[in-house]
């Protein structure tokens, strides 16, 4: 713990001013008192309004969650024990099921404990992303029932979004203090020594034990002549012993059970209170620059697949977050934990690891499914290991490699991924690839066209044709050269793959700079979910991971002018010629506010039973024909330019690999004795993936 039981200089050199000021009110720096309801929360509203106090010493007010600040409490807190037969009795970790955080539905503990959680590992998001509730949540089971000892259970209630927004796991800043220092047990009841910390412009961390009959009216608090009953955690943020009556003398306290009538609606404790029933104490020192927390989005259940594999990954806790807490039970332990993985069959497995920036590594073992929480991978047994990226897609996936139990020295590696499921007990994030699974294996397999995850990117890749001539004549002994095309937008630049000749599995990307600067993606194809392919990917220098999923074959659409145009009226049609894009079909030259006409069919060989193109001269418009089977027609009119436009998105699949062909016409009276003149057709090929 940091500064645990020290005093700063300007609070001991205060001590000698115990009757120097006889009223001390923090109250301007206080944000809104709240109500914790009929919760067990205290400890979370204690040590919140003393951060955001600090905060607002610096001139920002905020309303941090309280919510959260409980839950991700009981989520990260680890039993201090395992299965130790020198401590009888106690609740030990005995099988890979056993529970060993808490159920995130519950309270209790101390706001002292909250206040080094803040200073040693916690963070806090504003109140908008969680927001607390004074209600207690409805369980299926009591808290205390033995269904909650199963790890599994647990995780079911605690990881689930409908209780742990993703918000809250992903917000754009957190709060958190720089400083705690401990007043202790003594220091809880030394009246003195509060006194001196609040004329120093600390507001004090108060755990104690409550009375009997204390509630939230007006006056002030006495325990004489009172019974206990039951542990409480306020704020105490100023006192005043103005009065000659010291039985008036008290302590301001925001309390966490809604406004009293006293003044501002704070709470008033008398000295004799506080004297002999204060358990813990501590007050923190400053409050710390916002910032991101991404460790923080690896928290929550996901579907993991790696080759040969699918399971549950829960990931609960945060490696290094109850080093602080064991320390208090002499527990030395390095903590490695991470959360659990669950198989195909429903077996429980320990996970360990750790997190650096967007990383994440971890292990568990078949040998020890039951991993105390400091074991690493390679003793006393040797376990598999993963090295899975968080990946900025709505999935929140994970992806990356992992490597078999062959050895200290880790094996060829093989993809794999782990996205969230739509609930709980979902099956949702398993990739749905288009592919042959018969296919044999081969760099042709890799053919075709891809959704490609990579950092913070989401794109297109086709893979169209291999040609060795784009990679090194010194590689093409060992790798196949492919042609691909990228795509972010509307625009498809070229990228090179390169596959190796004799692990086909593995595909190495050199991305477009024109969109990607000099990225590289090197991925696994998953020798049993064949058309999905995992593993790492450099982005702007910085290493990530990266997920692709073969969606089909591509058709690249096309728009190709064909036939003769009458009286200079001009067709043309611009955009993205596949499905799922906008398509522009224009009409130029045409007479000033003409109506003109667009055609669209699916010939340019017939229309009915007349063979085109069909000349419109025996009409009266000589040099004029119709182009394209009429099938479809839309009115326009032109603007003063002579020009008319329409757009359109096709949406339907089907249309994959069909001709469209289109032709204009407009209206014009003057140009001949039909008054209608005729454009040159455009035969226009969709494009998409199928």
């Amino acid at each position: 713990m940091k500064n645990a039981l020290l005093l700063p200089l300007a609070v001991l050199s205060g001590l000698s001013l115990a009757t120097a000021q006889s009223r001390v009110d923090l109250t301007p720096f206080q944000t809104l008192i709240k109500n914790q309801g009929n919760r067990y929360t205290c400890i979370a509203y204690s040590s919140v309004a003393a951060l955001e106090a600090r905060y607002r010493r610096t001139g920002v007010t905020l309303d941090l969650s309280e919510e959260f600040v409980n839950y991700i409490g009981k989520l990260m807190w680890l039993h201090p024990y395992w299965s130790d037969p020198g401590i009888p009795g106690q609740y030990w970790i005995t099988t890979s099921d056993r529970t060993e955080n808490q159920l995130c539905a519950t309270g209790g503990g101390g706001g002292v404990g909250h206040a080094h959680n803040f200073v040693e590992w916690m963070k806090v998001p504003v109140d908008s992303v969680m927001p607390s509730s004074p209600n207690e949540y409805a369980l299926p089971y009591a808290w205390n029932s033995t269904w909650w000892d199963s790890q599994k259970n647990v995780n079911e209630w605690n990881l689930d979004p409908a209780h742990l927004p993703l918000a809250a796991l992903q917000a754009s800043s957190y709060y958190t203090a720089t400083g705690v220092v401990d007043l202790g047990a003594a220091g809880s009841r030394n009246t003195t020594m509060i006194e001196s910390v609040l004329r120093a412009g600390y507001e004090v961390i108060w755990d104690g034990v409550l009375k009997q009959g204390v509630g939230n009216a007006a006056g002030i608090w006495h325990s004489t002549g009172l019974t206990d009953s039951g542990g409480h955690s306020m704020l105490i943020v100023g006192y005043d012993r103005t009065n000659a009556d010291s039985n008036q003398h008290y302590f301001i306290v925001k309390n966490s059970w809604g406004n009293t009538a006293n003044p501002g609606g704070y709470t008033y404790i008398g000295y004799d209170f506080i004297a002999s029933q204060g358990l813990n104490a501590c007050y923190l020192t400053g409050a710390a620059t916002p910032s991101a927390w991404p460790q923080l989005r690896a928290i929550g259940r996901r579907n993991i697949s790696f080759d040969g594999h699918h399971g549950t990954l829960d990931i609960y806790h945060l490696p290094g977050s109850s080093t602080a807490l064991w320390a208090n039970y002499g527990t030395t332990y390095t903590d490695r934990r991470l959360g659990t993985f669950i198989d195909a069959a429903g077996n429980v497995f320990r996970v360990n690891g750790f997190i650096s920036g967007n990383t994440v590594t971890f292990w568990f073992k078949g040998s020890n499914p039951n991993m105390r929480w400091d074991e690493q991978r390679e003793t006393p047994t040797l376990g598999q290991m993963f090295s899975y990226s968080l990946l900025d897609d709505p999935d929140n996936t994970m992806a990356g490699v992992h490597w078999d139990n062959a050895g200290i020295i880790p094996a060829p590696p093989y993809g794999g991924y782990a996205a969230r499921p739509l609930t709980m007990q979902g099956s949702q994030g398993f990739a749905q690839p288009v592919f042959n699974n018969a296919q044999a294996w081969a760099p042709s397999q890799w053919l075709g066209e891809w959704s490609l995850i990579y950092g913070d990117r989401m794109e297109r890749l086709v893979i169209q044709y291999r040609d060795d001539t784009l990679i090194p004549a010194a590689d093409r002994s060992t790798y196949a050269g492919f042609y691909c095309l990228q795509r972010n937008g509307v625009q498809w630049l070229p990228c090179v793959a390169k596959v190796d000749l004799a692990n086909a599995r593995q595909c190495m990307l050199t991305l477009n700079a024109t969109l990607s600067g000099t990225d590289s993606v090197n991925t696994y194809m998953l020798s049993w979910e064949r058309g999905v392919a995992a593993g790492s990917s450099v982005r702007n220098g910085t290493a990530s991971g990266a997920r692709m999923v073969r969606l089909g074959s591509h058709t690249f659409g096309s728009a190709l002018s064909y036939g003769t145009a009458c009286a200079g009226l001009q067709h043309s049609v611009s955009g993205t010629f596949e499905v799922g894009y906008f398509m522009t079909f224009r009409i130029d030259a045409a007479p000033a506010s003409a109506l003109t006409i667009l055609s669209m069919g699916l010939s340019r060989t017939a229309s009915g039973a007349t063979p085109l193109p069909v000349s419109l001269a025996a009409l009266g418009a000589p040099g004029c024909s119709v182009v394209a089977d009429p099938l479809s027609t839309v009115a326009l009119f032109a603007n003063s330019a002579g020009s008319a436009q329409t757009a359109y998105v096709f949406n339907n699949p089907a249309l994959v690999g069909v001709h469209l062909y289109t032709q204009g016409y407009a209206m014009a009276p003057a140009a001949n004795a039909l008054g209608l003149v005729s454009s040159n057709g455009v035969d226009v090929l969709v494009g998409g993936v199928r």
